[in-house]
């Protein structure tokens, strides 16, 4: 896994994927979801909106 630098808008969805995560109690549910999606491979966009809509089917 390589890191890479983010943009200010990817962090802005990245943080607000997450408070949306919080508010449902599952954050570190998506925590986990989206460091599994980078080791994965997927983009730090990806993982946060993969980790979201993951939580929601699990709501």
């Amino acid at each position: 896994m390589s890191f890479e630098r983010i943009d200010i808008v990817t962090a802005g969805v990245i943080f607000s994927r997450m408070a949306n995560a919080r508010e449902k109690g599952m954050d570190a549910r998506w925590l986990d979801v989206f460091v599994e999606s980078l080791y994965a491979g997927a983009s730090p966009m990806e993982a946060a909106i993969f980790a979201e809509e993951s939580i929601d089917i699990a709501d």
